[in-house]
């Protein structure tokens, strides 16, 4: 940006700064991208659920070129599903073999707007839904129940992906969970209207993950003495005191 009058020469007022970028959010691929923050400010929002082009318009967001700018520019939504290509914009400008980031949903921005006058960058964080995509090749389990509608992603299936998940869960095979226990539990909550929307990073244990969303919920996730399966129990006030068994001193 420059100014000047009269005669004279032309003076530099302020910058802009431009840059590409490439950002690996979570693991992918993801149900939906629905909104991008920028210093704490909503800089798009939309719906993407696919790998597609959105037009970021926001170069006033940080007050415009008087201020500290905005972000205006393109940015590619890549899910990171298993059919996912090489993506156009970093094969230009790293040059050589690039990776597809298949299994890794990711931001490229696309050389665009960044800031204006402050050189450092602020922090970009995306909204994601991720509910039934990421399941691996069986798919997403007991789907109908998977979503508790306009809430989050049903505790059961939580815990139940946590446990079988192969890339970043457990890894315990299908046949290792009570199947029966667990869709209870999931009617239940659906039924509760009892969703969660919470962020897992590497940082903490998957198993004090699991304990977490066990506590939410008020259950417990153990492993039965007869199947050896994990099993989900709901503690709630579904029993009738007279009907329980009686414990007492040999």
């Amino acid at each position: 940006m420059s100014g000047g009058g009269g005669k004279s020469e032309d003076v530099t007022v302020g910058f802009r700064y431009y840059m590409g970028l490439h950002m690996a959010v979570c693991h992918g691929p993801v149900d939906e991208v629905s909104a991008l923050i920028v210093g704490d400010r909503l800089a798009w929002s939309g719906s993407v659920t696919a790998n597609a082009t959105i037009s970021v318009n926001a170069p006033n967001l940080f007050g415009g070129e008087e201020k500290e700018g905005g972000i205006q520019g393109s940015l590619d939504v890549a899910m990171g599903g298993p059919a996912q290509v090489v993506n156009s914009y970093l094969q230009a400008r790293i040059g050589g073999v690039v990776p597809a980031f298949r299994g890794v949903l990711a931001l490229i921005y696309r050389g665009g707007l960044v800031a204006c006058n402050n050189p450092y960058i602020k922090k970009w964080a995306v909204k994601v839904k991720r509910i039934t995509q990421g399941w691996g090749p069986d798919g997403v389990w007991y789907s109908a129940k998977a979503e508790v509608p306009s809430v989050g992603m049903n505790p059961a299936h939580i815990i139940y992906q946590c446990l079988t998940n192969k890339s970043w869960g457990m890894g315990y095979p299908t046949s290792i969970i009570d199947s029966a226990s667990f869709t209870t539990a999931a009617d239940a909550l659906y039924a509760e209207g009892f969703g969660l929307n919470l962020l897992w990073n590497q940082q903490a244990r998957i198993e004090d993950f699991v304990l977490d969303v066990a506590s939410h919920i008020n259950a417990t996730v153990y492993v039965r003495p007869d199947t050896g399966q994990f099993a989900l129990k709901l503690i709630r006030d579904d029993y009738v005191p007279g009907s329980l068994p009686a414990l007492s001193p040999i």
